[in-house]
């Protein structure tokens, strides 16, 4: 029997992922938690977890010691340098605790090509991911273990975020989609991620970095569809003009130009990626600026017209991983309606 270890398994991938998993034959799954309050979502539903901290190496061994597979989905925001230390010290610690023929296995991410971008200029969540890529995977060298980077995109799934504001907005009447949906998604699905790692376990993909998309390929209009249908929901979609190019907002004068790029949030994404250097109190205070300006501009745009949450990225995923396509991997690796039921009905309860 293989254990295969969810490092960050109370978050909401980590969360779905463990939930899909528990009943694949040969195949054990071992969510691990910082606290039992974290894991008191997955223990109602008779998901047994560990606990405890990765940032501790003797306790991270005891922890890991005995799995085939570590999947790490912990992740703490990187705008702060002590977070950052955490992020590389939890993964140099799962690479150090995990035995000699274990396999290791980062979840990074698609932002990593910055894919809203025409070139290759990563925000700070991509950077950071970036660096920490390249970090653990020359540890693991060291150590003589196989490593492997999982880049995902838009998770989608039951109990993630971007697949509830997806239905919303099919409920809610006519969608706005950027030419009307035609472009690449670059999602993933948790169910595919459910497939790659038994893949990994299975010893049926080579040590590496992958890019882990829908395979073929789903379009926004595509994805739209599978939930509508999914939820019994009629869906209008309403195409609408994709975002100006450079090449237009030069037109429009160079001061012009300066101005609106300068204000984007997209390039204030990228210039806080300086705020790394600067010493730990500057870097706080800066943090907490940004942070609030993000708040109330969230806050001002709570009754925009209608707008769509996708925002449309470029084609990506260079180095794709053998998954089946999701409507496979779905029926593969199944969540339970009662699980899905309650999750939404604690949600509705958190609500004002």
């Amino acid at each position: 029997m293989k254990k295969v270890a969810i490092v960050g398994a109370n978050g909401q991938v980590g969360t779905e992922l463990v939930l899909r998993m528990t009943e694949i034959p040969g195949i054990t799954i071992v969510p691990i938690v910082r606290s039992e309050s974290g894991s008191a979502f997955l223990r109602s539903h008779n998901v047994s977890c560990r606990h405890g901290t990765m940032t501790n190496r003797d306790e991270a061994r005891e922890l890991l010691a005995d799995c085939d597979t570590i999947l790490n989905l912990a992740h703490a925001d990187s705008y702060i340098a002590k977070k950052r230390a955490v992020n590389t010290s939890v993964q140099l610690a799962i690479n150090a605790a995990a035995s000699p023929n274990s396999k290791i296995v980062f979840a990074s991410t698609q932002m990593v090509y910055a894919p809203e971008l025409p070139v290759r200029i990563p925000g700070t969540y991509g950077a950071e991911k970036l660096i920490l890529e390249k970090k653990a995977a020359r540890h693991a060298r060291r150590m003589g273990k196989e490593f492997f980077v999982l880049r995902l995109g838009h998770v989608l799934g039951d109990f993630q975020a971007i697949t509830r504001k997806i239905v919303r907005e099919i409920e809610s009447g006519p969608v706005p989609l950027v030419h009307g949906g035609a472009g690449p998604s670059n999602t993933t699905f948790v169910a595919s991620l459910a497939d790659a790692l038994v893949r990994i376990t299975s010893e049926r993909v080579e040590a590496g970095t992958y890019d882990l998309l829908t395979s073929p390929q789903w379009s926004w209009a595509r994805v739209y569809d599978f939930y509508a249908d999914q939820e019994h929901l009629p869906l209008t979609i309403v195409p609408t003009p994709g975002p100006p190019t450079v090449a237009s907002r030069m037109r429009s004068g160079v001061v012009g130009f300066a101005t609106e790029t300068v204000l984007k949030q997209r390039v204030r994404e990228r210039l806080a990626f300086a705020m790394r250097w600067l010493p730990q109190g500057a870097n706080e205070q800066l943090y907490a600026r940004y942070q609030i300006r993000r708040a109330s501009s969230e806050i001002a745009a709570l009754n925009p017209a209608p707008v769509s949450v996708i925002e449309p990225w470029r084609a990506i995923g260079r180095n794709p991983i053998a998954v089946a396509d999701p409507i496979t991997s779905l029926a593969a690796f199944p969540l339970s309606e009662v699980r899905v039921a309650q999750s939404l009905e604690a949600e509705h309860r958190e609500l004002p």
